[in-house]
């Protein structure tokens, strides 16, 4: 599997039911992180709030069926922790898109159950921005996060020393040549800070800092080439 992509879930289908969608998720995958936020969109009752949101390490494994598998061990999780791996085997379908399969828990019944997800990768649409970028926090005395760009597309994922989580969703806007956010809770945008329009000079293992003051880590930083 490519080591940088951003992905988004087309279904997902619990213990054998039909699959459904009723969320608005972006995973960005870069160089061994995970930045996953899961947005309810309607006609769920929730529609507007998250669902599941994780910043992670992505360990490669091999899965119960033989299949490759990734593990996804949970750096900031909205949820409350589990001692259930969070880890899915993979197998490509004839049409590019990806099913996962594994055991989580469903927070719709309260039970651990098997489920089927089917992802799909998101081109890049922009040439200004064939970029991917990792960000972490380095001011940690206010708390621990991770920003995350892939081309187009960007997450903020953070826990203030508070205890609250904070994420936000934003999509290069070529037209008006800056970030249009999409989600904002807990206050991310102004708590971390959000990505600027040219970050050309940036290397890995640079200490940067943001338009809110915020001081980060870049883990990764570098330009796209056939993407």
């Amino acid at each position: 599997m490519a080591s940088s992509r951003a992905s988004t879930r087309v279904s997902i289908a619990w213990s054998g039911a039909e699959p459904k969608e009723d969320t608005d998720t972006l995973v960005l995958t870069i160089e061994g992180y995970s930045l996953d936020l899961r947005v309810f969109i309607s006609p769920n009752l929730y529609a507007g709030k998250i669902d599941w949101s994780t910043a992670s390490l992505v360990k490669e494994v091999l899965g119960d069926d033989g299949h490759p598998a990734l593990r996804w061990e949970h750096i900031l999780n909205s949820r409350p922790p589990s001692n259930l791996p969070d880890q899915g085997s993979f197998t490509t379908l004839p049409n590019g898109d990806v099913s996962e399969r594994g055991v989580m828990y469903n927070p719709k019944t309260n039970l651990i159950e098997d489920y089927v997800e089917i992802w799909r990768r998101i081109p890049i649409k922009s040439l200004f921005t064939k970029t991917v970028t990792l960000l972490e926090r380095a001011d940690i005395d206010n708390g621990k996060a991770y920003i995350g760009q892939y081309g187009d597309h960007a997450l903020g994922v953070g826990v203030s020393v508070m205890g609250r989580f904070q994420a936000w969703r934003a999509e290069w806007d070529s037209g008006r040549g800056e970030w249009r956010v999409v989600y904002d809770f807990g206050g991310a945008v102004d708590a971390l800070g959000i990505l600027p329009g040219d970050q050309v000079q940036w290397q890995a293992g640079q200490i940067v800092i943001l338009e809110s003051g915020t001081r980060w880590l870049v883990r990764e930083h570098k330009i796209l080439n056939g993407e």
